[in-house]
Formats: structure tokens, sequence, C-alpha cells
């Protein structure tokens, strides 16, 4: 069938703002960089200028909802910060924001199809996009830290806008790859490419995405050895033990050297020369392409030219690992429905996941951005005893009967609120001054989102699911609720990998969904957080 020729000129590359001669050497670069344009067609530019103008309008009302702490102290919102940044110009402003506008586009149409009553089902919306439009203000503080310059700076506020611009639940292990060859994609057709400069920009910018992957380095390294034994039909727990059949040793070996390898992106006895990736043996690179997994980019800090890449790290370790928007998306990422690897027998499982992987990624930030690292520490430590507070309320003083069902949402909820306050005061009070009334507005949107999912419940499933009280201890004062105060069993998985939700019992598929409903209880009070500093 005949494609239609404007269809084709929308995601296609359109080469007709380049030079008329590209030497062959930028050709075969660009085409490298690229791919071959591989991401072209999923990142397309609107023909027409105002199309684009439109997106961009879009994506900067989006940051205006995101709450971030200007150079004085105050309250204001990642559009106007990035707005008001000195170190950038008109120009280099611009670029930022077509490329956020395309990202956040392609997250959009990504989602469009997926279950709007599940967040675990709209991965790229509700996780990437929304980590990535947080992240952008972190990178531009680490790039101040860094000392970059403003051309520095761009390029890094880019490289973090693309690094998980393509990335799904597939593709975690080489997503950078990925990005890098996004961000060309994208940015060989927005940059004339008849300056030197913006030639060395488009290069530095996807070593930096590719760079960007080495945090945090004890889970990546893990990460990468369970896949592996996955691939190879080995048993992971065996990697620690040396045990399993003696054909398998040998395998495991070289699996466990390729995980130590990668938990130490900065030992240079496994570097190469110029000590930007890391040097596998033969037979580790057989194994890592099954999963893969062609090259471990490695930004080590003796390298000048690794500075884009750590301005990335410390802005991403610092959403994920010390904001309340990082450890919402965490939540998103594991529990039920999710991968086997993230099956946590409860929420705070996954939140001290999250804790865990501070120290982990710290350990290979600069030492210029380690106070960035730290200054949301004890912002985000409160968030999570304050909703911990309410959610214990809630699910431990669930009170039937006391007002009608159609009210039953509302009722719990508002309840839970109040004895949390009553029973710790000191939670609910620290900070608050330093509320703006558009975070008072987004909090009393997240309650009623809170009371919308209890309310859903309520109307379609009935009670809550807690454990039968047959079988529960005598001693035990709360009932037992899977995957808030006791471990959530999950569904025994078929040869492809998919959950048999089947196999559970009636009140075990009950306790299952519920789950959802806690982490997502869990998502909405958590990014309620990011407006209490």
């Amino acid at each position: 069938m005949k494609q239609d020729a404007s269809k084709v000129d929308a995601v296609m590359p359109d080469l007709s703002n380049k030079p008329s001669a590209l030497t062959n050497e930028q050709n075969r670069l660009l085409y490298e960089l690229t791919d071959n344009f591989k991401f072209a067609n999923i990142l397309p530019i609107p023909e027409n200028p105002a199309d684009l103008e439109a997106i961009v309008l879009e994506t900067q009302k989006d940051l205006s909802a995101v709450p971030v702490l200007g150079v004085d102290g105050s309250i204001t919102d990642a559009c106007t910060h990035l707005q008001e940044d000195q170190r950038l110009n008109a120009e280099q402003k611009k670029l930022i924001w077509q490329c956020l506008a395309l990202v956040r586009s392609h997250f959009a149409r990504s989602d469009r199809s997926a279950l709007k009553n599940n967040r675990s089902h709209q991965y790229q919306w509700e996780m990437n996009w929304k980590h990535t439009r947080a992240e952008v203000n972190q990178v531009a503080e680490a790039a101040r830290l860094l000392k970059l310059s403003g051309q520095e700076t761009r390029d890094a506020l880019i490289a973090s806008i693309f690094s998980d611009s393509v990335k799904t639940r597939t593709n975690f292990l080489y997503h950078n790859i990925h990005g890098a060859q996004a961000a060309a994609a994208v940015l060989s057709r927005l940059m004339p490419l008849d300056s030197e400069d913006n030639w060395v920009s488009i290069e530095r910018i996807t070593r930096a995405i590719k760079e960007h992957q080495i945090a945090p380095p004890d889970f990546m390294g893990k990460v990468a050895a369970v896949q592996i034994c996955h691939a190879v039909g080995l048993a992971p727990e065996l990697l620690e033990t040396g045990l399993g059949p003696a054909a398998s040793l040998s395998t495991h070996r070289t699996i466990r050297q390729i995980r130590e390898k990668i938990a130490n992106p900065f030992n240079k006895y496994h570097l190469n020369n110029d000590l930007d990736r890391i040097l596998f043996t033969p037979e580790e690179r057989t194994l890592l392409r099954l999963v893969g997994i062609e090259e471990w980019f490695v930004p080590h800090p003796e390298n000048e030219n690794s500075k884009i890449a750590h301005a990335v790290i410390a802005g991403d370790h610092s959403i994920n690992y010390n904001h309340p928007e990082g450890f919402a998306k965490i939540a998103l990422l594991r529990g039920p429905d999710t991968e086997q690897l993230f099956e946590d027998p409860t929420i705070f499982d996954s939140l001290d996941s999250a804790v865990s992987s501070f120290a982990d990624s710290y350990k290979v930030l600069r030492a210029e951005v380690q106070p960035l690292a730290v200054a949301g520490l004890r912002r985000t430590k409160i968030a999570v005893e304050r909703i911990t507070a309410i959610m214990r309320e809630l699910f431990n003083g669930i009170a039937y009967g006391a007002t009608s069902k159609d009210q039953m949402g509302r009722y719990t909820i508002t309840r839970a609120f109040e004895r949390a306050q009553g029973k710790q005061p000191q939670l609910f009070n620290a900070n608050l001054q330093k509320l703006s009334q558009a975070g008072h507005e987004y909090i009393q949107q997240a309650v009623e989102r809170v009371i919308d999912i209890l309310q859903e419940w309520f109307d379609t499933a009935g009670d809550i699911p807690f454990e039968s009280a047959m079988e529960r201890q005598a001693t035990q004062g709360y009932a037992q609720l899977p995957f808030w105060n006791s471990p959530l069993k999950y569904p025994p998985r078929d040869n492809f990998g998919m959950a048999m939700v089947a196999r559970l019992s009636p009140l075990e598929q009950k306790q299952f969904a519920f789950a959802e409903r806690i982490r997502e209880i869990a998502v909405e009070l958590l990014r309620a957080e990011e407006w209490i500093f």
C-alpha cells in the first residue's frame, strides 16, 4: 500500500536544514550516532513551526505545576526557574524547550491507550515523563555546582531530557543507548550542522546519555547478572553460593565477574585506556549480548569531559532517592503487576529500595555535587513518615457502618488525617508555613484523588480484603493487610513470565488487586509532598 507522502515527511529525518554537502566523515558520524535514524519515527518534529510552538507552550504550562525552590529560597516552579536562569541565553532555552516538548509529546502518545485507572500501565507518562520534568531543575543545579558554562549547562539539560526518552520495561539495561540515538536524531534536525560547536554538543550530549547508566552501580550489576541468568536458564540465587551443575560453574563465575565490573565502574583495572568504558572479556561479551548490552560506558571523574554526564547523574540521583517524586516513581515501578525482580512483600519494601539505592548511587557522585545529593534527605524522610502515619490510620482504623456507603471514601481518608494529626502533630506542623497557595490546592486535589480510589473500591469490590481473623494470631493487634503490614502473595508466572493471577484464591486475588490501590494512594500522597518544603 502506498504511504501518504505528508505522513512520511512527518516522521522521516528532514535534512533540509543541513548544508548540501556534509563530509563523508560527518555523514558516517551522523548515521552512527542515530543508528540510521532509528528513532526518528517516534520523535517526529512538526513541519509547521506554529505546531512546534504550541507543544512548547503546553510543556511550559506542565512544568509550571512542578514546585521547586528558587535561588532565594522561595517556592517557585520549574518553568519559571528555567526561564530565569541567567546562565542560558534565549537560543539555548529555546532548544531546551523544544526538546522537552518533543519528548513530552512522545510520552503522551505512548500512553494514550493505557488503562486510565491504573498508573502501573502508564509507564511513559506517569513514570518517565513526570520523572524527567522534575529532574531538569536538579540537573541545572548540579551544573552550577560543577561550574559548567552556559553551553555545557544546556547540553547537560538536553542529555537529561533524552536519557529516559525511549525507556521501556524491556530495554532497561540499554535504554541509555536508545536515548542517545533518539537525541542525535532530534538534534540533527533542530541544530544547524554547519557549526562545529553543534557537532561537539551533539557528541557530548549522546556520550553523557550513554554514561548516565552507571548509577546506582551495585543495583545495575545485580540486574544485569539476574537477567543474564534468566537468559541462559540458570538460577540467580546460585550466584552467591557457587553451587549448581558442574557445567554451569564457569558461566556463574563469568556472570559474577560482569556484576563486579559494573558495580565498580571507576576501577581503572577494568577500564580501557581512555577510561570511558569497561573492558569485558570475549566470554563476558557473549553473555552480555544475550541481554542487549554491547558496551558499558563510564564517566570516569578523571575525564574532564565527563562533567556533563555527572550533572545528569547527580540530578537523576536527587530526584530518585531524596525527593518525593522519586519515591513515587520507585513505588510505581515495584510491587504488584510489575516485573518479577520487583515483587516486593510490602509498600515499605518498595520505599526502602530507594533508601538503599541512595547509598549505592552516592558512591559514583563527584564531590562537587554531593551537597545536592543530601540536600533533600530530611525533607523526604519527613514526607515518608507523614504519609506512613496517614496510611497507618487509614488501614488500621477502617470503620464500617459509620457513614453511608457512597461516602466511605471521603469518611475514611478524612478520619485518617484527623487521627494522624492528633497522634503526631509535629509531622504536620513543620515547614508548612512555606506552603504556597498552589501547594494547598494541589494537596487538596491529591486528597480528592485518594477519595476517588477508595470510593471506587468500595463501590465495585466491597470491603477492604484484610486477612481473615481466624487466620491471625490472637496477639496481633491490627488486621493484616497484604502489601501493607503483611507480605503480599504473588501469583506464579508462566514460561513467558506472565503472572497467572487465576492461580490465586479468590481472597488472594482481591488482595492482589487492592495492593495496587495501596500503591496508588502512596503515590498520590508522595506527589502531594512535592509542594511541602
